[in-house]
């Protein structure tokens, strides 16, 4: 199994537990079951438990329950862990009659360092200190009280208690909040106050880019070679409902979401007046087609917001990186085409071409196969330019000189002399009116 790793933190999973106890025989209302997390197996024996769990049922939760474990990435300067300096008592069972002595801790952490879960002991004696870790602050995230999983009522017992289970806040981007699956117990029956101080693990969700080519130059007829950035994610933040999620455990514990980015062409002006000109186009940003939709049914990832389990089986919250899902100036787009309109100024004897980028969002499995359909979306929160000038003339000097101009060849020959017609001469009585008067 791959761990994930944060920092210098490494965080695995575990479905294999060892009972302590069981509340069938307590005279308790409900149901429950307190087990320890079990990290012998080869891939797990470098980690450590955050704290023990319960069930409110009387079932094994082998193999069906999983429970974060960590590790040190650096097995001997590391610090990302630590030993609890002791424990505090929250409940014991201590009643008229008890058939079997059992009682919950809570670790009180180094400076610097914070308690995920509870420990829980057979008999009343402190658990030993290497029952469990302490995880260092930055490597945590504040968590909040999330739904009971049992109290005692009914038990008889001295003190009362009550388990509830850890839910993660909202995110911020790039980054995913993992409840351990450990429990926060309390000595009463009653919701913990805001004072209670549960915490929930934090990762990256770390980005590999390549950088993005500089755009064609215009009228160009090779485009240029697509950009790629991939996401990785951990299998519990994907749904996948050809694999259940032991499987997605073992044999795609990272899912790789793939985002291919092309230049995709808004328009191109070409001057070819002695005077700047401004050109005008109509791009769409958005979403191509309404793809997302079916994507989020079929993995339950949120492309450009937060999501959270919905049956899954680790409670997580995580969210993608705006700049990833091209929303780092707003949200809007996704899911709507919307019109861009795009204008640029060219110079006199210049070409300038507009483009804007295509992103094609692909999730593959480990094995490199493809999980739902490809969404494609356009970015319209920046437009790329080329330019190119026309062909400048060529220096005089360097000009071939110019061909003399032909001299047309001239025949001697004799001409004719044109004939001339007699002059017509107008003489005084020409003017005269010779009518006679009656």
């Amino acid at each position: 199994m791959q761990p994930i790793r944060f920092k210098d933190l490494l965080i695995n999973f575990t479905t294999e537990f060892d009972l302590l106890w069981s509340a069938k025989d307590s005279g308790a209302d409900n149901a429950a079951t307190f087990w320890r997390p079990n990290t012998t197996a080869d891939s797990l024996n470098s980690f450590s438990s955050l704290g023990d769990v319960i069930a409110n049922d009387y079932r094994t939760i082998n193999n069906r329950k999983f429970v974060a474990v960590v590790s040190e990435a650096d097995t001997v300067n590391g610090t990302a862990l630590r030993a609890p300096v002791g424990f505090n008592l929250v409940w014991k069972n201590a009643a008229k009659k008890v058939r079997s002595e059992f009682s919950v801790w809570k670790p009180v952490p180094p400076e610097g360092y914070v308690a995920m879960g509870m420990v829980c002991c057979i008999g009343y004696d402190k658990p030993t200190l290497n029952a469990v870790r302490c995880v260092r602050a930055d490597l945590a995230v504040d968590a909040y009280i999330g739904n009971s999983i049992w109290n005692d009522k009914g038990s008889g017992a001295h003190l009362d208690f009550s388990a509830w289970d850890v839910h993660t806040p909202d995110v911020e981007p790039g980054a995913a909040y993992i409840a351990t699956g450990t429990f926060y117990g309390t000595d009463g029956w009653t919701r913990p106050s805001f004072g209670a101080r549960p915490y929930a693990l934090r990762m990256e969700l770390a980005l590999q880019e390549s950088p993005l080519p500089a755009p064609p130059a215009p009228l160009a007829a090779v485009e240029t070679e697509p950009s790629a950035t991939v996401c990785e994610l951990p299998w519990f933040t994907v749904k996948d409902s050809n694999l259940t999620p032991f499987e997605q455990l073992h044999y795609s514990p990272m899912y790789r979401l793939q985002r291919i980015d092309r230049y995709l062409a808004v328009g191109v002006g070409q001057n070819t007046t002695p005077q700047g000109k401004t050109f005008n186009w109509t791009a769409y940003k958005g979403e191509v087609d309404d793809h997302s939709i079916d994507f989020t049914t079929l993995t339950g990832i949120q492309l450009a917001y937060e999501w959270s389990p919905i049956s899954r089986p680790v409670i997580f919250s995580a969210q993608l990186s705006k700049s990833f899902t091209h929303t780092t100036q707003s949200a809007k787009g996704w899911g709507a085409s919307m019109p861009l309109e795009v204008a640029a100024y060219v110079p006199a004897s210049q070409t300038i071409a507009a483009y804007v980028i295509r992103s094609e969002y692909t999730l593959y499995r480990q094995d490199g196969s493809q999980l739902a359909s490809t969404v494609s979306y356009t970015n319209g929160d920046t437009v790329y330019f080329s330019e190119a000038s026309e062909a400048a003339p060529e220096d005089e000097e360097n000009l071939p000189a110019p061909a003399p101009p032909e001299v047309p060849e001239i025949v001697e020959e004799a001409l004719a002399q044109p004939s001339v017609e007699p002059v017509l001469e107008i003489t005084p009585h020409d003017f005269t009116d010779n009518t006679l008067f009656p």
